[in-house]
């Protein structure tokens, strides 16, 4: 696994004990051993490694990281940002939550091919009304 994805073999077995906490993968004692995943790729999302990995990007994390050039974000309280940041991860996480780990065993093209048709299915949620922006805010 190392080799073929370009990383160091301790990172890898970082990653792999992470999944395992997560119950996506078991270690194999024996000549043979190693890790393998704990259900076939097909029954696990690429929404399951990603928390297990680490997390989602989430509108709080950007706030604190990105403040300008104070401590803290400025728009704290009212933050016209923060719903599209919102939106954005709910709709990553629900498009990953919908692709299986599978895809990422395919080659780009096919895996390209496939979330193209599993991503409409993901966002088909109904989405609410735009409201207009209030006076003067961009006229």
């Amino acid at each position: 696994i190392a080799t073929n994805e370009g990383i160091s073999v301790a990172y890898a077995e970082k990653l792999l004990h992470r999944l395992a906490k997560f119950g996506l993968a078991e270690s194999v004692r024996g000549v043979k051993g190693g890790f393998r995943l704990t259900r076939g790729p097909e029954a696990m999302t690429v929404g399951d490694a990603v928390r297990a990995l680490g997390s989602f990007l989430t509108h709080a994390a950007i706030c604190q990281r990105y403040t300008g050039d104070e401590s803290h974000c400025v728009h704290n309280k009212n933050c016209g940002l923060r719903p599209v940041w919102s939106t954005v991860n709910y709709h990553v996480q629900k498009l990953f939550d919908s692709l299986p780990l599978a895809i990422l065993l395919q080659g780009e093209r096919d895996s390209r091919q496939q979330i193209m048709e599993i991503a409409p299915l993901a966002f088909a949620a109904p989405r609410p009304p735009i409201t207009k922006a209030p006076k003067g805010v961009f006229s």
